[in-house]
């Protein structure tokens, strides 16, 4: 699940320790981006920084709208940005990054912080903010809650030993609107999960209408590798039902077994085509939109020409990161 502001910092430290990483105050920094994408590569990323945070103050990087531990305007920069083609527009959509603490100006396991979606596009010349991800209430963390890190309880939040990054495929909402989709990959001993978040463009509002794992690893002996694996992947497709598509997920389990002593092995390499490799389960989840977000559905009961199974379609494509 995603990271929230109320995590603690000593949990996290803990986790940095284990995966090796080093907590530091030396740089390198963030991987912030300054060229965009075509058709978007003649703005830089301070005019894009300044459509989404109208505060945004190049010479010192930072914006006024959230501010940081120290109460003060916190640092931004763009971590992600893609070209979207939806309905008949094309549009920029981005994720920018806020530091809740000057501190994850560099990259430790143990920085906890968050960032933010929004769409933009080209208008008569400049441009401009089309829609911004909803973000919920600021919560400060008090002198008494040192653990406590502030910020807004909606947006994305993450550490460093995550990965967010974009996933533009083709989630229908219906046969016009697509959704924009963020994946948060974490890994950390004994745990490899990738998290999808979903969201509808409503005016000028980024809307979460859905969130879940989409990739797991998992190791049933209770120890590192060398080991058996067990994996959940997910394909996830659209289905006309009415005015709004539902989402369909189609879930496989598999267990990888022990690799030999002189097999280089890692939790990526747990695929079916690996020597050993057992399919445990498969199982489909559906969907339906509410009005305001995906709702899960009771599964339906077997049949014989199913073979336990929803006869559905194939997805028309597959997702980034699916099927690895």
């Amino acid at each position: 699940m995603m990271k929230k502001p109320w995590l603690a910092l000593s949990l996290l430290l803990v986790a940095s320790a284990l995966s090796g990483q080093e907590i530091t105050d030396e740089p390198p920094y963030p991987p912030y981006l300054h060229q965009m994408p075509a058709p978007f590569a003649r703005f830089s990323s301070v005019e894009i920084l300044r459509a989404v945070f109208p505060s945004y103050e190049p010479k010192t990087e930072r914006q006024e709208e959230f501010p940081n531990q120290e109460r003060q305007p916190a640092f931004a920069g763009i971590l992600q940005a893609q070209t979207w083609n939806a309905g008949c527009g094309c549009y920029l959509v981005v994720f920018a990054g806020i530091a809740a603490e000057d501190g994850f100006r560099t990259m430790c396991g143990a920085c906890l912080t968050y960032g933010l979606l929004a769409v933009l596009r080209e208008e008569k010349g400049p441009i401009v903010l089309v829609a911004r991800q909803e973000t919920g209430a600021f919560e400060w963390g008090e002198k008494d809650e040192p653990d406590r890190v502030s910020g807004p309880t909606d947006a994305i939040w993450f550490t460093g030993n995550e990965e967010v990054r974009l996933d533009l495929a083709p989630y229908k909402l219906t046969r016009d609107e697509r959704l924009i989709g963020v994946r948060s990959e974490t890994i950390r001993p004994f745990l490899h999960t990738t998290n999808l978040q979903l969201y509808r463009m409503a005016g000028k509002t980024l809307r979460k209408v859905f969130e879940g794992e989409v990739d797991d690893w998992s190791h049933p002996n209770g120890q590192l590798l060398p080991g058996p694996v067990d994996r959940t992947t997910a394909i996830l497709s659209s289905m006309p039902a009415g005015k709004y598509y539902d989402l369909v997920i189609d879930r496989t389990e598999i267990r990888c077994p022990e690799p030999p002593d002189d097999q280089d092995f890692n939790d990526a390499d747990c695929t079916l085509k690996l020597k050993g490799a057992k399919k445990t389960d498969r199982r489909q989840e559906r969907w339906k939109f509410d009005g305001t977000k995906f709702v899960l559905l009771p599964t339906p009961p077997a049949t014989p020409a199913a073979s336990g199974m929803w006869a559905l379609p194939r997805p028309s494509g597959r997702s980034p990161g699916h099927g690895r």
